[in-house]
């Protein structure tokens, strides 16, 4: 439990947290006795203070752990490529699909921009070019993967999000979503 001036007692009810160069942007949700949800300001944490394990470790001490959704792919393919979950998100989004990227396999998580690009070279056809985008979030993707392979009971609280598709519901299944630009 967290205690805000003016609120009374709150509990944390889920995380969303999102991959970034500098490590990891996180929005706790925490919501009050009632059920109404209050949103703390988005916060930065950097792999020097724990990064990703230090608040995975924080919620599993909780009972029970919030839901902690992580805008990374989770559940690696054997081979770079879209996943099912993806191409169910991308005919979902639309024209905003391109959002979704195809998820790297492990062996591509160590690799530089030049050495994915080889690696998918040597694959020839297999699956679509890696963005510059997509292998700059590597080290984000093998700290959430290397978390959740080390506790797999964890796949219970910690799951992969799309927040394109958290916003398409937001707005309604009716409606798209704008253009990015």
């Amino acid at each position: 439990m967290r205690t805000v001036s003016g609120r009374g007692a709150l509990r944390l009810a889920a995380v969303g947290v999102d991959g970034c160069r500098a490590g990891w942007v996180v929005v706790r949700g925490y919501e009050d006795a009632g059920g109404a949800l209050v949103r703390t300001e988005p916060e930065l944490l950097r792999a020097r203070h724990g990064g990703l394990r230090a608040l995975v470790e924080a919620c599993e001490a909780m009972r029970p752990p919030p839901s902690v959704g992580v805008d990374v792919p989770i559940g690696l393919p054997r081979r770079a490529g879209l996943r099912a979950c993806d191409r169910a998100a991308r005919e979902r989004l639309g024209p905003r699909r391109a959002c979704v990227f195809p998820a790297p396999d492990r062996e591509l998580l160590g690799c530089t921009f030049e050495q994915a690009r080889e690696v998918v070279r040597r694959r020839a056809g297999e699956h679509p070019v890696l963005s510059h985008q997509a292998v700059g979030l590597f080290a984000r993707i093998a700290e959430a993967d290397a978390l959740l392979a080390e506790r797999p009971a964890r796949q219970a609280w910690v799951v992969e999000v799309h927040p394109e598709l958290s916003f398409l519901a937001l707005a309604g299944a009716s409606r798209a979503l704008p253009p990015k630009r």
